[in-house]
């Protein structure tokens, strides 16, 4: 399935990134990655933004969002840390 993210209504911050909150509520990680692998480096940082975001937005849906390719390993364990991974158009 595909979507669109609706409008951005407000930054903040975590973990050193500024994430978004769009109109509906949901919390959004957009990056502007051409590819991304899950590597030590990138296991580290995201599990760090993962923990945080949990703590300060228990209960908000977790969208990450980029228009470039996430290896099959990367989709797999940002799902374990319960993020969604919406298809942008």
């Amino acid at each position: 399935d595909s979507m669109k993210l609706g409008n951005l209504k407000a930054f903040v911050p975590s973990s050193g990134y500024a994430l978004n909150i769009d109109a509906a509520g949901r919390l959004v990680a957009a990056f502007p990655f051409d590819t991304l692998t899950w590597t030590e480096t990138v296991s580290r940082s995201l599990t760090r933004l993962s923990a945080e975001v949990a703590a300060q937005h228990p209960k908000r849906l977790k969208l990450f969002a980029s228009v470039g390719a996430l290896s099959p390993p990367a989709q797999a364990e940002l799902r374990k840390l319960g993020w969604q991974i919406p298809k942008l158009d």
